[in-house]
């Protein structure tokens, strides 16, 4: 918890600094509960704190206080961890029970001396007062740089820290995950305004880690000043510009095969990286045991920094009492960061407002850094898995019931050729299934699913690509393609 508590003259952006030392606990590994007060004061308060505690009554900048772990444990009602009791730990980064807060202590900052700093231009005075407010949090963290051998690791480790929050641009991973078909390839084709995913009904739809990439934020929010109300610009997690890299998961489910198992160990993958984690559970149905699993290996496999957002989907099929439930369901499965229940498909300006407390609740969490691909990149899938995605979702589409998930598609082929006509994409793609049972329901009666298949995806294909797109499909059968190794590699998988 980090509490700005101001008693001075000066106007303070109590956001901004919550945002700049969330910024700080997460690059700095220390636990997210980590609680840190800081004041603002005037001349004469940080003069009097002085005469205190050091025995002078001069006037300075800033002063930090650790908490007395002796006083803490003898007051406090609850179990806690002074940054005394485990300097070793934090300096590491191994602090060791992420549900224990952590108590830094107080700083306090005297934006009054700073401003009177006659070798700081105006325009610098904030990034004076962030510098100063992360070097005294690695004094809390047992940093000195009295200290020669800790001086230039100190000074260097607190200007990294805000010359990474001055870049104005946060990216990272979203990994969205749960059991199938709980919504996780609709929130993200909503969330991108992009249909990039494959979405059904069906289990089981998602074959492996998919890249969306949303670029969103670097808005200023106008608001009033409360003196003079002339509008005035107002830092707000909107100011920031923002790249979510989401990763689509297959749902997480007990495997029957070989590909089953790939599906999981992608979905344990993406969780390792992540920066924050969409946990995706439904309104329509009670938490079940697959919830369960992957809360707990959420609890093993993801960074202690991550932030963990729990969603409840489909609000739209349930009643305002299985919400409720759902909701203390999912509140007692884990420790999330934020709980928040919406309706991905809905149409109202409650799930539109939803949508937005989720891009805003993204926006927040996500750490600050460069961003790690170009604006007009939508997915880092390459042309022809998207293809084949696209003539794999359509086929599902056009099927639906009929076509069991021993069904794959492989481009075979894509080139550029010329015609009478002109420039045209040839593509050539196998619908791959299991058995020769299954080869005549996609093909249909005198070739009508696969003809329609095709007319569909190649409409999809010349919208991507914005060009003529010639595409010729043939089904074969590759006999128990689900446990050969071979042809899961071939697909990516």
């Amino acid at each position: 918890m980090i509490e700005i508590i101001n008693d001075s003259a000066d106007e303070v952006d109590e956001d901004l600094i919550a945002d700049y030392l969330a910024h700080c606990f997460r690059e700095l590994k220390l636990p997210k509960n980590s609680e840190l007060t800081v004041h603002f004061v005037d001349l004469k308060r940080i003069q009097e704190l002085n005469k205190e505690f050091r025995g002078n009554d001069l006037a300075t900048d800033v002063l930090s206080f650790p908490i007395d772990a002796e006083y803490f444990f003898a007051e406090s009602s609850h179990d806690a961890k002074s940054v005394k009791s485990s300097e070793n730990n934090i300096l590491s980064g191994n602090f060791q029970d992420d549900n224990m807060p952590l108590i830094l202590g107080d700083i306090f900052v005297c934006m009054e001396y700073i401003k009177n700093n006659d070798e700081l231009a105006e325009s610098d005075t904030l990034s004076e007062m962030l510098l100063l407010i992360a070097h005294s949090l690695l004094h809390l963290l047992g940093m000195d740089h009295e200290v020669e051998a800790e001086r230039e690791k100190m000074f260097t480790l607190q200007k990294s820290l805000l010359d990474l929050w001055k870049t104005g641009v946060k990216s990272g991973f979203v990994t969205v995950i749960g059991r199938p078909n709980v919504g996780k390839s609709t929130l993200i084709n909503v969330l991108l305004n992009e249909n990039l995913l494959i979405t059904s009904d069906k289990p089981e739809t998602t074959r492996k880690n998919v890249i969306g990439i949303l670029n969103f934020g670097g808005v200023e929010d106008e608001v009033l000043d409360e003196n003079t109300n002339n509008p005035i610009l107002k830092y707000t997690p909107n100011s920031i510009k923002c790249q979510a890299i989401f990763v689509d998961t297959p749902g997480i489910h007990k495997p029957r095969t070989l590909l089953g198992k790939r599906l999981n160990k992608e979905a344990h993958h993406a969780t390792v990286d992540a920066d924050i984690v969409l946990f995706l559970m439904p309104a329509d149905e009670p938490r079940g045991k697959g919830d369960e699993i992957i809360a707990t290996n959420l609890h093993k496999l993801l960074p202690k920094t991550a932030i963990k957002i729990a969603i409840l989907t489909k609000t739209d099929l349930a009643e305002p009492s299985e919400i409720r439930n759902r909701l203390l369901e999912l509140d007692s499965l884990m420790n999330f960061d934020e709980i928040i229940p919406l309706s991905a498909i809905g149409d109202t300006a409650r799930d539109k407002e939803q949508l937005e407390i989720l891009k805003h609740l993204i926006a927040k969490y996500l750490p600050f850094g460069s961003k790690l691909y170009p604006d007009d990149i939508l997915t880092d899938e390459s042309l022809e898995e998207q293809v084949a995605e696209i003539i794999r979702g359509e086929a599902l589409s056009t099927l639906f019931d009929e076509l069991t998930h021993s069904f794959n598609v492989l481009v075979d082929d894509m080139y550029d050729t010329r015609s009478k006509s002109g420039n045209i994409l040839q593509i050539d793609a196998l619908l791959i299934v299991e058995r020769d049972s299954q080869k005549p329901i996609i093909i249909g009666k005198k070739g009508e699913h696969l003809r329609r298949i095709g007319e569909k995806s190649r409409k999809k294909i010349e919208e991507l690509t914005g060009k003529k797109v010639m595409l010729k499909t043939k089904v074969v059968v590759r006999k128990n393609w689900q446990n050969d190794a071979k042809m899961l590699n071939k697909f990516g998988l």
